[in-house]
């Protein structure tokens, strides 16, 4: 926890330097704008997270950036990209690494009832690129670099509770990718946003994904955190 803790830290320090300007030119925004949540609300973001696998002692780190933009009152479109990288060392037999490039768009269908709470259902498509390397140790096995690339679907409901200072996020997932249906895996996540100034929020959430058709247990917990500019 404390590796994970360290690489966070790191990730909002990284995107509080490349989101600078926007954070500068957003003070001049009246507080009257200010309120919390995300649906409705246009903004673009950039968010580092950490993935920990059962059953396994390295991580897999992430970064990614995005936008969202309402469409209509009940409906916003989001889109972005992602990047993630895993490696891991056997020091008596081989090295393996593998990169992960992502594209992603999801619709977001909502209504506001009584309180400002708004139940929600999204419903997106990705694509996925991915290459790894395997490097032996032994001068009798040639190195692989295999290289894969598949489309994935996905399926969440959940709801935005806003409070005075800050919107918590349940949600329960669904999804898979459609090479392989043993990808397919439920999601349950927390988030917690608040826009800390007129223009710019931040995000930290916390998931849990399990495959549907898991062996015993085989879950990966997910840790990320970032933050949000209005424009």
């Amino acid at each position: 926890m404390k590796r994970i803790s360290t690489y966070i830290s790191m990730g909002v320090l990284s995107a509080s330097f490349i989101l600078c300007p926007f954070i500068a030119h957003a003070q001049t925004t009246t507080a009257s704008e200010t309120s919390q949540g995300s649906l409705g609300i246009r903004y673009a973001g950039l968010g580092f997270g950490v993935a920990d696998p059962s059953h396994n002692s390295e991580n897999i780190y992430g970064v990614n950036v995005g936008a969202k933009v309402p469409i209509t009152s009940f409906l916003d479109i989001s889109g972005g990209y992602s990047y993630s990288r895993y490696k891991y060392d056997s020091i008596s037999l081989y090295t393996y690494k593998s990169e992960n490039h992502s594209l992603s768009t999801d619709l977001v269908f909502y209504k506001q009832i009584a309180g400002g709470l708004k139940p929600f259902l999204s419903a997106g498509l990705g694509y996925s690129w991915i290459s790894s390397k395997l490097e032996t140790h032994s001068v009798y096995v040639m190195d692989g670099k295999p290289r894969d690339d598949f489309a994935s679907w996905g399926t969440a409901v959940g709801v935005e509770i806003p409070f005075r200072w800050l919107a918590l996020t349940p949600t329960i997932g669904f999804g898979g990718d459609f090479k392989n249906t043993r990808s397919q895996a439920w999601r349950y996540g927390l988030q917690a946003s608040s826009w800390i100034t007129p223009k710019v929020g931040v995000v930290a959430s916390v998931s849990c994904s399990e495959p549907k058709q898991s062996r015993g247990d085989s879950h990966t917990w997910t840790y990320s955190t970032g933050l949000r500019v209005k424009f």
